[in-house]
């Protein structure tokens, strides 16, 4: 049970406040690591971009895509606002089956 006035959404910006030079994240195609402080920075930079982009109040973001840290991003950038994020399986094998589907579930 999640005591009150905390919410899921606090916990990347607890991260980065206590342990900001920490890897978060290592992003295996690349290699390329990120620490909790570089990831909070993103997530709410994204977060301003989705703002940006008309994402406003009863919106919900789905998010269609391959593992990828960018993925991550969206992840809590969403939530940041206040908006639910719907995610997607990616199915290489069936590109599309699933989307519609999710999508409507979301609502």
């Amino acid at each position: 049970m999640t005591p009150a006035g905390v919410y899921a959404t606090d916990w990347l910006a607890r991260r980065a406040q206590l342990t900001p030079e920490r890897i978060a994240i290592v992003d295996r195609a690349n290699g390329m690591q990120t620490t909790y402080a570089q990831w909070n920075e993103r997530a709410n930079r994204t977060a301003g971009l989705l703002q940006q982009l008309g994402v406003g109040r009863g919106d919900r973001v789905a998010v269609y895509s391959s593992n990828c840290a960018e993925y991550l991003d969206l992840f809590w950038a969403a939530p940041y606002l206040g908006k639910p994020t719907t995610l997607i399986r990616f199915v290489q094998d069936r590109p599309g089956h699933d989307r519609r589907y999710a999508v409507d579930c979301g609502k």
